[in-house]
Protein backbone atom coordinates (compact mmCIF):
# COMPACT_ATOMS: atom_id res chain seq x y z
CA UNK A 1 0.00 0.00 0.00
CA UNK A 2 1.37 3.24 -1.21
CA UNK A 3 2.07 6.06 2.20
CA UNK A 4 -0.84 8.02 2.24
CA UNK A 5 -0.45 12.14 2.14
CA UNK A 6 -1.99 13.97 4.91
CA UNK A 7 -4.13 16.82 5.38
CA UNK A 8 -1.32 18.64 7.01
CA UNK A 9 1.24 17.68 4.06
CA UNK A 10 -0.67 19.46 1.61
CA UNK A 11 0.64 23.09 0.70
CA UNK A 12 -1.18 25.09 -0.99
CA UNK A 13 0.47 27.29 -3.90
CA UNK A 14 1.82 30.70 -3.28
CA UNK A 15 1.20 33.30 -6.23
CA UNK A 16 4.15 32.96 -7.78
CA UNK A 17 3.23 29.17 -8.25
CA UNK A 18 0.50 29.88 -9.20
CA UNK A 19 1.25 32.28 -12.10
CA UNK A 20 4.27 29.52 -13.10
CA UNK A 21 0.95 27.19 -13.18
CA UNK A 22 -0.84 29.25 -15.37
CA UNK A 23 1.49 29.59 -17.90
CA UNK A 24 2.83 26.21 -18.01
CA UNK A 25 -0.50 24.71 -18.56
CA UNK A 26 -1.44 27.27 -21.20
CA UNK A 27 1.75 26.31 -23.06
CA UNK A 28 1.55 22.71 -22.16
CA UNK A 29 -1.92 22.14 -23.72
CA UNK A 30 -1.40 24.46 -27.08
CA UNK A 31 1.49 22.08 -27.48
CA UNK A 32 -0.13 18.65 -28.02
CA UNK A 33 -0.43 18.21 -31.41
CA UNK A 34 -2.11 14.32 -31.80
CA UNK A 35 -4.28 12.80 -29.37
CA UNK A 36 -2.22 9.39 -29.99
CA UNK A 37 1.28 10.28 -30.21
CA UNK A 38 3.42 10.76 -26.63
CA UNK A 39 4.38 14.35 -26.86
CA UNK A 40 8.31 14.57 -26.63
CA UNK A 41 9.47 17.38 -24.25
CA UNK A 42 12.86 18.64 -24.12
CA UNK A 43 14.23 20.03 -20.97
CA UNK A 44 17.11 21.66 -19.06
CA UNK A 45 18.31 20.34 -15.57
CA UNK A 46 20.83 21.81 -14.01
CA UNK A 47 21.91 23.69 -17.28
CA UNK A 48 22.26 20.31 -19.14
CA UNK A 49 19.31 19.12 -22.18
CA UNK A 50 17.25 16.27 -22.11
CA UNK A 51 14.73 14.90 -23.84
CA UNK A 52 11.51 12.95 -22.51
CA UNK A 53 8.90 11.51 -24.01
CA UNK A 54 5.94 11.23 -22.00
CA UNK A 55 2.81 8.67 -22.08
CA UNK A 56 -0.38 11.26 -23.48
CA UNK A 57 -2.26 10.15 -19.99
CA UNK A 58 0.58 11.60 -18.07
CA UNK A 59 0.89 14.52 -20.01
CA UNK A 60 -2.57 15.21 -19.85
CA UNK A 61 -2.37 14.82 -16.15
CA UNK A 62 0.33 16.98 -15.70
CA UNK A 63 -2.17 19.60 -17.36
CA UNK A 64 -4.43 19.11 -15.24
CA UNK A 65 -2.42 19.30 -11.74
CA UNK A 66 -0.98 22.85 -13.21
CA UNK A 67 -4.43 24.41 -14.08
CA UNK A 68 -5.77 23.22 -10.28
CA UNK A 69 -2.26 24.92 -9.08
CA UNK A 70 -3.13 28.01 -11.21
CA UNK A 71 -6.68 27.90 -9.68
CA UNK A 72 -5.02 28.22 -5.99
CA UNK A 73 -5.72 24.83 -5.70
CA UNK A 74 -3.30 22.10 -3.50
CA UNK A 75 -3.12 19.33 -5.47
CA UNK A 76 -1.77 15.36 -4.80
CA UNK A 77 -1.57 12.26 -6.62
CA UNK A 78 -3.23 9.02 -5.70
CA UNK A 79 -3.19 5.69 -7.30
CA UNK A 80 -6.63 4.13 -8.13
CA UNK A 81 -5.96 0.67 -6.92
CA UNK A 82 -4.27 2.03 -3.44
CA UNK A 83 -6.70 1.13 -0.53
CA UNK A 84 -6.95 3.12 2.25
CA UNK A 85 -8.20 2.90 5.93
CA UNK A 86 -11.65 4.73 6.56
CA UNK A 87 -9.56 6.47 8.84
CA UNK A 88 -7.28 7.48 6.19
CA UNK A 89 -10.05 8.52 4.09
CA UNK A 90 -11.60 10.69 6.40
CA UNK A 91 -8.10 12.25 6.73
CA UNK A 92 -7.71 12.58 3.53
CA UNK A 93 -11.43 14.07 3.15
CA UNK A 94 -10.74 15.98 6.03
CA UNK A 95 -13.88 14.73 7.77
CA UNK A 96 -13.98 12.54 10.70
CA UNK A 97 -13.76 9.08 10.74
CA UNK A 98 -17.56 8.12 12.16
CA UNK A 99 -18.95 10.92 9.68
CA UNK A 100 -17.32 9.14 6.77
CA UNK A 101 -18.60 5.59 8.04
CA UNK A 102 -22.31 7.00 8.54
CA UNK A 103 -21.89 8.25 4.37
CA UNK A 104 -20.92 4.97 3.71
CA UNK A 105 -23.85 3.06 5.19
CA UNK A 106 -26.27 5.55 3.91
CA UNK A 107 -25.00 4.40 0.08
CA UNK A 108 -25.13 0.80 0.88
CA UNK A 109 -28.71 1.00 1.96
Amino acid sequence: MLPLKKQTDFILPNKRETDLASESSRILASSITSKKNAPVMHIAINGKEKTVIVPLSAFNLLIDILTQMAEGNAVTVTAVHAELTTQEAADLLNVSRPYLVGLAHVERC
